[in-house]
């Protein structure tokens, strides 16, 4: 039998992909982008523009943020939010990506 999976080595490598209650408490700067998903885009623009908002937070931000799905009432995705640790940050990803697709 195997062993229980043990994620604490995918926790510390991949910090983005993992949240819970405190950190997204310290993640209070958020930016909604309505329109960001596959069904609405299509897989390649999707894929682009996903893309292209990740390598702009690679290249700029320095303190935490994470993306997440923005779903509406009945639980159908509406787009995609973005959350930071810094207002700064926010404020530029705000200023360079449009807000709704």
């Amino acid at each position: 039998m195997l062993p229980p999976l043990d994620h604490s080595k995918l926790r510390a490598t991949h910090p983005q992909g993992f949240f819970n209650q405190a950190r997204l408490a310290k993640l209070r700067h958020m930016v909604t982008c309505a329109g960001l998903y596959e069904e609405h885009l299509g897989q390649k623009r999707f894929c682009q523009e996903l893309q292209a908002r990740r390598q702009w937070i690679a290249a700029n931000c320095s303190s935490d943020w994470t993306v997440q799905p923005a779903r509406d009432s009945i639980l159908q995705m509406t787009g995609r939010v973005f959350r930071f640790a810094d207002s700064d940050e926010a404020s530029g990803f705000k200023l360079l990506f449009p807000t709704r697709l």
